[in-house]
Parts: C-alpha cells; sequence; structure tokens
C-alpha cells in the first residue's frame, strides 16, 4: 500500500503527550474524489461526544481509517493523545478466535481482568448468558448474532475505560433496545469518555452533544496509485537446463 501511493501527499499524524485531539485542515484523497470535515480546525475536549455525519458514498470508512493512521494520504493534520489511551471500532466489530475471556480483554492480556470483572461487565452490556462461557474456545463471530457481536465490543470498554473512542457506524446497524442500553452505558459507566462517531445522517441522537458534517468534493485531491511502482511484473526464470 505504502508503494501504490509512492508519489501522493501524506496526512501528518502527531502524539499529542498532553492528550490533544485534533484535525487541522484534513482533506482525504480518495479513488472517488476528496473528503473534507466541515470544521477545517476541529479540536475535541475531553468528555465530548461528538457525531460526525456523512452522507453514502462520502468517505467515512476512509476518514475512520485516516484518523487511525491507516489512510495516510491527503493533506493536514490529525493530533492524536497517547495511543494507550484511545480505541477504535471498525464497521465490522472484530472478536479473536479463542476463548470468550481473551475476546473479552482484547487487545490486553486476559489475565489483566478478573472473572468478577469480566462477568460484571457482561451483565451490564446484556450478555449475561455468556457468563459460564468464560474458558469456551469457539469462532465467536459465528456463534454470535451480530448485535452481540457488537456488545462484545462494547463491553472491552467497560473494561478498558478508555478516554477517548472513534467509532465507524459504531451505533447504527443497532436495533432500538440494544442502542438505548449502550447509550446508558456511556452516560453512567464513561461518561469521561470522549465519543467520535462517524455515521449516516439517521444516526443524529441527542446523546451527540456535537454535530458535524462530512463533505465530499468530487472534484478536489484524487488519490490516483502508480501502479507501475507498485506492480513490476518480473520476468520468468527460465526452465532448469534450458539453452541461454
Amino acid at each position: 500500500m505504502d508503494r501504490l501511493g509512492a508519489n501522493e501527499n501524506r496526512i501528518e499524524f502527531v502524539e499529542a503527550p498532553s492528550g490533544e485531539f485534533a484535525i487541522e485542515d484534513l482533506q482525504i484523497a480518495m479513488p472517488t474524489g476528496c473528503a473534507m470535515l466541515s470544521e477545517r480546525h476541529l479540536k475535541i475536549a475531553p468528555g465530548e461526544r461528538v457525531l460526525i455525519i456523512g452522507e453514502p458514498g462520502s468517505g467515512k470508512t476512509i476518514l475512520f481509517r485516516a484518523i487511525a493512521g491507516l489512510w495516510p494520504w491527503g493533506t493536514g493534520r490529525v493530533t492524536l493523545p497517547p495511543l494507550e489511551g484511545v480505541m477504535f471500532i471498525p464497521h465490522r466489530p472484530y472478536v479473536p478466535l479463542g476463548t470468550l475471556r481473551a475476546a473479552l480483554a482484547y487487545p490486553s492480556p486476559e489475565t489483566n481482568y478478573t472473572d468478577e470483572q469480566l462477568v460484571g461487565a457482561l451483565q451490564c452490556a446484556g450478555l449475561v448468558r455468556l457468563s459460564s462461557w468464560l474458558d469456551s474456545i469457539a469462532r465467536w463471530d459465528r456463534e454470535l448474532m451480530e448485535d452481540e457481536q457488537q456488545c462484545l465490543v462494547f463491553t472491552r470498554l467497560l473494561l478498558h475505560k478508555p478516554r477517548w473512542l472513534v467509532m465507524d457506524e459504531g451505533l447504527d446497524a443497532l436495533d432500538r433496545g440494544t442502542r438505548q442500553r449502550v447509550i446508558s452505558l456511556f452516560k453512567e459507566r464513561l461518561k469521561d469518555t470522549a465519543i467520535i462517531n462517524i455515521g449516516r445522517p439517521e444516526a443524529k441522537d441527542p446523546f451527540f452533544t456535537r454535530p458535524l458534517h462530512l463533505i465530499k468534493d468530487p472534484h478536489g485531491r484524487y488519490f490516483l496509485p502508480d501502479l507501475s511502482v507498485a506492480f513490476v511484473r518480473q520476468p520468468k526464470a527460465a526452465p532448469a537446463g534450458s539453452a541461454g
């Protein structure tokens, strides 16, 4: 991927030991145009709840990847707090193979949490039925329904208590009851966590205290991968014993 964008400008990523979260003049280069925020200079305070609204095709997932440092092509600056205090929740929840205990503790070692802490977090997240399966090994991405997988990810938040949380449509796919339960967890047990949720227009909710918009400029800077650099056809080796 680095070679694909060898000739493209790069977003500047800065870690702020003071805990600052800021986005300055961000323009994300995409194959279909350019994505940018409605505010050129954005600073998010600890405990603030921000909703970034984007229409379908506006680049919501690429914005999420850009903030996480996984999509570097474009211009501007992203300033993040120390990453040990930040958690990212992608659109599709990640549940690793192994014990349920390890899936809950991820990315920390499973020994970081007691049975009481794990069971208490499952109860709060509405997954009490899983309490007796902590040491069971399974493909949890197949054993659990999509809503349950998402709730499992939110259970991790209760254990890790991050200071900053960035989500890609983290609440959009939840049914109404599950969504309200998760919002209650944020209000009661994670009230000091700053939340940035990148969602669809229908994701508007009074829970979020600050709405922003993601804008797509089809005439802005494109991401044009240099395929001639990335894919150089190597000559086939001559068969053993063939003539020169």
